[in-house]
């Protein structure tokens, strides 16, 4: 039977995989994962209307006629009121982002080496 190396790797007869060729890297390494997520927002729309300052034209000339008589109806409170309808298209710019957190998991020890970069030599027990 081959000797294996103490973290429980190495020649045991089965083929190697990338998990046991140590990989050489410059000093630390960035790496970079991505999840799929869907995220949602609900969007709720508050009509605003305000009345800005009128404008007022004459239509026709005057009348010595009544209002009444002109087929207008008399107001009982001294105002009239009419209803005004607009469709609006709302535009809403929304921006989706999300953040990260990272916090430290575990981590374990391997074999020891007297040279830099993992060399090949036997490690040191």
């Amino acid at each position: 039977m081959s000797e294996q190396i103490p973290c429980g790797c190495g020649e045991n007869g089965l083929a190697a995989s990338a998990f046991d060729t140590p990989e050489v890297l410059a000093p630390g390494c960035t790496r970079t994962v991505s999840k799929e997520v869907c995220v949602e927002a609900n969007v709720t729309i508050r009509p605003t209307v305000e009345a800005r300052t009128p404008i007022v034209n004459c239509v026709g000339g005057p009348s010595l006629r009544s209002c009444a008589a002109q087929g207008f109806i008399p107001s009982e409170n001294g105002l009239c009121t009419f209803t005004v309808s607009q469709v609006l298209c709302v535009n809403v710019p929304i921006h989706f982002d999300a953040q990260a957190r990272v916090v430290r998991g575990t981590v374990a020890c391997g074999a020891s080496f007297p040279n830099e970069n993992c060399g090949t030599t036997p490690p040191v027990e």
